[in-house]
Formats: C-alpha cells, sequence, structure tokens
C-alpha cells in the first residue's frame, strides 16, 4: 500500500467517526487526489481517474456544502483540471474540454470575486491556455477562440499589475498563439494577424531585453512563421518573405550554437519551406528551390542521424516530395493542396 493509499483509508476511518466535519472531509479530498496523481505517474491510468472520481466527488460536495470557502473551490478546480487531463491521455477529447470548462468557470468566479489575487488569475491564465489548445486538436474554432480571449485578457490583467514580469509576458504570447491559431482555423485571416501581431510584439520585447536568451529567440521566430503563414494564405508573399528571413537568422544562430540539437535542425528545415513556399505560390521556382533543397539536406542528415524514426521518415518523404515539385509544373504538384 502506498502512503497515498494509507492517507485515504485513515481519512476515512477519522471521517466516519465524524461525517460532518468539512475540514475533514477537505483531508480525504487531499489524500484521493495526490493518490490519483501517484497512480497517473506510475502508469496506472485506470486507477488514477477511479481515484481522481473519487475526489472530484468529495470536492464538489465540499464546493457545494460552503461556496464561500475559496479552498473548496480552488480544490474542486484542481480535480476538475486533474481529471480533465486524464480523459486528454485516454483520448476523450470532448470530456476532457468539458471538464477543463468547468474548471476555467470555477476559477473565473474567483478571480471575477478578488482581482488582486494575481494567482488565480494567473492560474486562469494558464488553464484557458491549454483548454484552447485542446479546443483546437478537436477542431472547435468556437470553443478555442473563447478560452484563448480569456486567457488573453486575464494575461493583459497580470501585465498591467506588473509590467516587468517575464513569467506573464509569457503567458501573453501563449495565449495570443492559442487565439491566433483558433481564428486562423476559422479562415478569420484579420483576427489572426491581430493575436499573431500581439505575439511578435511580445517575444520582440523579450528577444530584445535579452538578445542571448535562446528561448526568446525561439518565440520571437515562431511568432515570426506564424504571421507569415497567414499572409501566405492573403497571397502577401513579400511582406511574408521579410517576416520569414528574419525568422530563418534565429533559426540558424540557433542551430550554430549547438549543431548537434536535431530539434533546432528541424526548426529551421520548416522555416526554410515556408520561404521557399513564398516563391513556389508566386510560380518562381528558381528563386525557391535553394530553400527547398537546404531543408532536403537537413533532413537528410537528421534520418541519417537517427536512423528509424517514424517523425524523421515522414519529414524526409514530405521533403523530397516538396524538392521534386520544383522540377515539374507548381500547378500539378499535389502536396500544396
Amino acid at each position: 500500500m502506498t502512503a497515498f493509499a494509507e492517507c485515504r483509508d485513515v481519512r476515512l476511518a477519522i471521517l466516519a467517526v465524524d461525517p460532518g466535519n468539512l475540514q475533514r472531509q477537505r483531508d480525504l479530498g487531499v489524500c484521493q487526489y495526490r493518490l490519483g496523481q501517484s497512480l497517473e505517474g506510475s502508469g496506472d491510468l485506470a486507477g488514477a481517474v477511479a481515484e481522481q472520481d473519487k475526489a472530484l466527488i468529495t470536492r464538489r460536495a465540499l464546493a457545494l456544502a460552503d461556496p464561500t470557502d475559496k479552498m473548496f473551490q480552488l480544490d474542486l478546480s484542481f480535480s476538475l483540471l486533474a481529471r480533465g487531463r486524464l480523459s486528454s491521455q485516454l483520448n476523450s477529447g470532448p470530456e476532457a474540454l468539458a471538464l477543463f470548462g468547468e474548471a476555467i468557470t470555477v476559477l473565473e468566479a474567483l478571480a471575477l470575486a478578488d482581482p488582486s489575487d494575481l494567482l488565480t488569475q494567473r492560474d486562469l491564465t494558464i488553464y484557458a491556455s491549454e483548454a484552447a489548445s485542446m479546443a483546437l486538436m478537436l477542431g472547435d474554432a468556437v470553443q478555442a477562440d473563447g478560452f484563448a480571449a480569456l486567457a488573453l485578457r486575464k494575461a493583459d490583467i497580470l501585465l498591467a499589475a506588473v509590467p516587468e514580469e517575464d513569467l506573464y509576458l509569457g503567458d501573453q504570447m501563449v495565449a495570443a498563439n492559442r487565439l491566433g491559431d483558433a481564428r486562423a482555423l476559422a479562415e478569420d485571416a484579420a483576427g489572426a494577424l491581430a493575436a499573431y501581431q500581439i505575439m511578435v510584439d511580445g517575444a520582440y520585447a523579450a528577444a530584445a531585453a535579452n538578445p542571448s536568451d535562446t528561448q526568446a529567440a525561439w518565440t520571437y521566430s515562431l511568432a515570426l512563421m506564424r504571421r507569415a503563414e497567414v499572409r501566405i494564405s492573403l497571397g502577401e508573399y513579400a511582406v511574408a518573405r521579410a517576416d520569414l528571413e528574419v525568422a530563418v537568422g534565429l533559426r540558424e544562430w540557433l542551430v550554430g550554437l549547438d549543431p548537434a540539437a536535431v530539434p533546432a535542425q528541424v526548426d529551421l528545415a520548416f522555416v526554410l519551406q515556408k520561404l521557399a513556399d513564398t516563391h513556389f505560390f508566386e510560380k518562381s521556382l528558381p528563386a525557391g528551390a535553394p530553400f527547398e533543397e537546404r531543408a532536403l539536406g537537413i533532413f537528410r542528415r537528421v534520418d541519417q542521424a537517427q536512423p528509424g524514426q517514424v517523425w524523421n521518415i515522414l519529414n524526409l518523404v514530405t521533403a523530397l516530395d516538396r524538392a521534386a515539385s520544383y522540377q515539374a509544373d507548381p500547378n500539378a504538384s499535389l502536396w500544396r493542396f
């Protein structure tokens, strides 16, 4: 028996003597929640679901018994989030999203009741962005937009309160990225550009403040790439190309810092392919071919360094097809559509 299982059993025995004691019920909920986390960590998802469901029952009852108790409400939100993540791991996306939505409703009520509680405001920002990611995976642009917009509003509140806090700036960029993705999914190009612009501005500020910060440089390159993708969809190839050229330079710098790092090389290859796209769609194949060939060379080297990995093979096959498309009529190429 694990320590958390023993904790749960002891709390159950105590409650049998004093079943109306709300604090002891909360103690039980904590043990059930921790046991669920422990089982999840060991790979026993079925056991984790069973314990988190018990914790959820306990914490729902407490939140109903005393709606004014902030800790009861927070406990409920954490159980809803934990159970939602388990549902996500079990490929029950709609259930996971519903649980996250309920947790966010609880947190939003707490944040509205006490706007000065920055910790709850930040929890709400993080979990709303996570819910937006879930909605995007389900292809639900409407819910993704709602969650991402909420996350962005809360991140703006946090930055207004503490402008120098880098964590809040990071939260804002994540939320803006999710919002841009949601609006791109909904084919709202103007809305996507506005959201990605927030990400670009934040990432530029972070990178300019600390030029040696590799994470800031990578995030800035991602923001430029996201904005460029929308501009490509609008046929604004020259403007997109300007963004992508800066992104290529940043990712070349990152590769130079650690030439053996495969993720950095793959990231560079993806941006090179996007840069090639700006020429391809203008039917300027000679201008785009060198970028496509560079990307292909990177994917070949990665496949040689890590042979047999499915993702690397797929990237290489796609790169080969893309490179071949420069030797034919661009209107006849299939992979672009």
